[in-house]
């Protein structure tokens, strides 16, 4: 094993191997050491990685969660945690790698490819590592939750894989692309995972910064048909929307969705007189003129973020606009949510469908 060379760009000051039983500093892993821990977050996971690619054949990329957490992607509390407890790396399958705690090694039959790096640690593509966690919840590991598998339900159902994936178009229709799940079910607390790998989904197609888009998925889900678990992650990529800024925003999505709401649009833009963007709407449907707004707790604790609420909420009423306002209580509970979801869309002669507005 070898030293690892210092530059400037390298998160990590020291990175090697125990010699004649000398520890140079703080144990990343069994015979790897640094001189110091790195405070910072995403310094501190990009120097784990760094050590574990010290174990690993010449070739190897960061994948699965890891990768995930390194491109900052936000990742549901199952997924999160397993990005802080262990690292995920990708080799070829003819690469000889020694096992070693805290360390998960998956294997390709190809040479995985580069897809960027974080802070000098080289990463997998990112759908891979998607597909790396449709998998680990198909087989039950990396979860933290055994037999996972045998409680599918309707997940694992054939007839509700996409009817016309060929067909699906970004923003599918509902009716025509996929069957939906049973009421009820994106908020029960034993089927959240599902929940959770849509929202790792959305977060690959970001508004800010992303890392892909929802053609992109699609594509790489065509020229991998066959493959284990392609139809459940095709039922996942059906779900997923581009432009979101937080899961919260997806999960608020979904409750709508299940409940048998249209599937509303993400991040509409409310424009002025010149056509300039005001400000965008988290969710809405536009044909009714209804707007669908997650509220975080920090909205109401900044007094100066409530108040700018409040004015945004004042114009939309002014241009016509009915505001619906969803918490992080609504979502664990969310009859009243859609209570008064189905009081704002029947009220603007509204009947529950599934179609995209």
């Amino acid at each position: 094993m070898r030293h690892n060379d210092h530059t400037t760009s390298d998160p990590t000051p020291f990175l090697g191997c125990c010699r004649g039983g000398v520890e140079p500093g703080a144990r990343l892993f069994r015979g790897v050491y640094t001189e110091h821990l790195l405070d910072d977050a995403l310094a501190a996971l990009a120097q784990r990685c760094q050590a574990a690619l010290l174990t690993a054949p010449a070739g190897s990329v960061i994948c699965g969660s890891t990768a995930l957490a390194l491109l900052q992607v936000a990742l549901p509390s199952q997924f999160e945690r397993e990005a802080n407890q262990r690292i995920h790396l990708l080799c070829s399958t003819s690469a000889r790698a020694t096992r070693r705690p805290g360390i998960v090694v998956h294997r390709a039959d190809h040479h995985p490819q580069v897809f960027g790096d974080v802070l000098g640690v080289p990463l997998a593509d990112p759908i891979v590592c998607w597909r790396q966690l449709i998998n680990c919840w198909l087989s039950a590991k990396a979860v933290g939750t055994p037999r996972i598998a045998s409680r599918l339900g309707f997940i694992v159902d054939p007839t509700l894989v996409p009817l016309a994936w060929s067909n699906l178009q970004v923003e599918p229709q509902p009716s025509d692309a996929y069957r939906l799940p049973p009421p009820g079910y994106f908020t029960t607390p034993g089927k959240r995972l599902f929940l959770g790998l849509v929202q790792v989904g959305d977060g690959l197609m970001r508004r800010q910064n992303p890392l892909l888009k929802h053609t992109d998925v699609i594509a790489a889900l065509d020229k991998d048909s066959g493959s284990r678990g392609i139809r459940l992650a095709r039922l996942i990529c059906s779900h997923m929307r581009e432009n979101t800024d937080a899961p919260t925003e997806t999960w608020a999505r979904l409750v709508a969705v299940d409940a048998g709401f249209p599937v509303p649009r993400v991040n509409h833009p409310i424009t002025g007189p010149c056509g300039n963007a005001l400000f965008y709407l988290d969710m809405a449907w536009l044909k009714r003129k209804t707007a669908y707004e997650y509220h975080g707790k920090w909205h109401f604790e900044a007094t100066d973020k409530a108040l700018a609420d409040q004015a945004r909420r004042n114009e939309l009423q002014r241009l016509g606009w009915r505001v619906i306002e969803v918490t992080a209580e609504d979502l664990v509970h969310p009859d009243s949510l859609i209570s008064r979801l189905d009081d704002a869309l029947t009220s603007h002669s509204h009947t529950r469908e599934s179609t995209v507005m």
